[in-house]
């Protein structure tokens, strides 16, 4: 997701809202059983003479590590 005109810190205050929206919903399945999910979300803010290649590769990796650090959660990538 890109967020024009928003700071790092905006961006992690919209990515765990949705990282709990998410937590917190729940499906049925066709037998009736309720069953929930998670998401893992990366963040990185654009740098100045960065190009959308690197904060591409920046956002993956935060998202990588919030994978391999337990899953469900929200990072940021380092400045």
């Amino acid at each position: 997701m890109l967020l024009p005109e928003t700071g790092l810190r905006e961006a992690l205050t919209v990515a765990e809202r949705i990282r709990g929206m998410v937590e917190n919903a729940r499906l049925n399945s066709m037998d009736g059983a309720a069953f929930g999910f998670t998401v893992s979300v990366g963040a990185a803010e654009l740098q100045p003479g960065g190009g959308e290649e690197e904060i591409m590769h920046q956002a993956d990796a935060a998202l990588y590590q919030a994978k391999t650090s337990g899953r469900n959660r929200v990072l940021a990538a380092p400045a």
